[in-house]
């Protein structure tokens, strides 16, 4: 199993919880046939994403931060979660340092 590395940080009245994943295989299910826009999030990402949800207090706004190695994939502000789909997380971060799947 590899560990997911993990980290919170107060920013703008709330909290960034950033998970760095070693490979894109540990995000989303490789046995999974779907296009990454639907593809299942393996059982260990899941894990790791409630795990460090229930560490943040209710009603505190929180963003997820994913990071592959050297990547960092856009955040996804909140109040747009329910529209948010992994690929529009999967596109080329404006900072110039990201990559996509």
């Amino acid at each position: 199993m590899r560990v997911i590395r993990s980290e919170h940080r107060e920013a703008e009245g709330g909290i960034t919880v950033s998970l760095l994943f070693k490979t894109r295989e540990q995000l989303l299910d490789p046995d999974d046939p779907s296009a990454p826009p639907q593809q299942e999030l393996t059982e260990e990402a899941e894990a790791a994403i409630i795990s460090n949800f229930d560490a943040v207090p209710l009603k505190t706004p929180a963003v997820l931060e994913i990071r592959f190695r050297r990547y960092l994939i856009p955040t996804v502000h909140p109040s747009r979660m329910q529209s948010a789909t992994i690929s529009g997380m999967c596109s080329t971060n404006t900072n110039g340092t990201g990559g996509s799947f």
